[in-house]
């Protein structure tokens, strides 16, 4: 964020980003309470949002521009080689970030409810928890 970019390659699409609070709370009750035994869960926020939109809540969030360049796999492969990444790791998130961009994972599922009897927390509420200093009183 010091840089007010946010690079990947997950084009347009769209993804239910889930905090990992909500995800750590449904691990907790399924591993300690009866009635999940053989369930699968898929967890997932409460809106679908686009890196763009992402950006954009990070930036009123942070009161400082965030961008999503949306670049091409060849320059996204040329910016993980220059940070000193190895040529496995672009390959592998350009096929998890593809995901996003072909929209498979696009949908929102009641998972997190269903499991803790509360919505699942968007993104705005997440970023000012986590980058929003408290005021110490």
């Amino acid at each position: 964020m010091e840089r007010g970019i946010t690079f990947n390659v997950a084009g347009d699409g769209k993804v239910g980003f889930v905090d990992v609070e909500d995800i750590a709370k449904v691990a907790a009750k399924v591993l300690t309470e009866p009635g999940h035994t053989g369930k699968t869960y898929q967890l997932t926020g409460p809106e679908l949002l686009s890196y763009h939109d992402a950006a954009n809540i990070l930036s009123d969030v942070l009161n400082k521009k965030i961008v999503y360049p949306n670049p091409t796999e060849e320059a996204y492969k040329e910016a993980l080689k220059a940070g000193g990444a190895p040529d496995f790791i672009a390959d592998y998130m350009i096929r998890v970030f593809g995901m996003i961009k072909s929209g498979s994972v696009g949908r929102i599922t009641e998972d997190v409810e269903q499991v803790l009897g509360t919505k699942p927390t968007d993104l705005k509420t997440v970023l000012e928890r986590d980058f929003v200093p408290s005021d110490a009183s």
